[in-house]
């Protein structure tokens, strides 16, 4: 077979997979879940709704913490190119 007819039948496999894997896509799915393995509950305290003081001091909670890291983040930035920088002098 030369190489033209390799592929060719290449392709034709790859079709054959393509629609393999679309009439069996939603059998797999059912396949796979188990939904009477769950044995936890639901935890309704958790999920409560929560004060409108309690939102406010989470939304400052929250954006305290995404300041440190950026703050880090630019520490950890500056101490890398300094760090690369005195390399490079060393090796000059």
């Amino acid at each position: 077979m030369s190489s033209a007819g390799h592929v060719l039948d290449m392709i034709k496999r790859q079709e054959n997979n393509r629609n393999l894997q679309m009439q069996n896509r939603y059998g797999d799915r059912t396949a796979t879940r188990d939904y009477g393995s769950s044995k936890r509950k639901f935890n309704k305290e958790k999920f409560s709704k929560i004060s409108p003081e309690e939102i406010a001091k989470n939304s400052i909670r929250i954006r305290s913490e995404i300041r440190r890291e950026k703050l880090m983040m630019y520490a950890k930035t500056l101490m890398v190119c300094l760090c690369l920088l005195l390399l490079i002098f060393m090796f000059l």
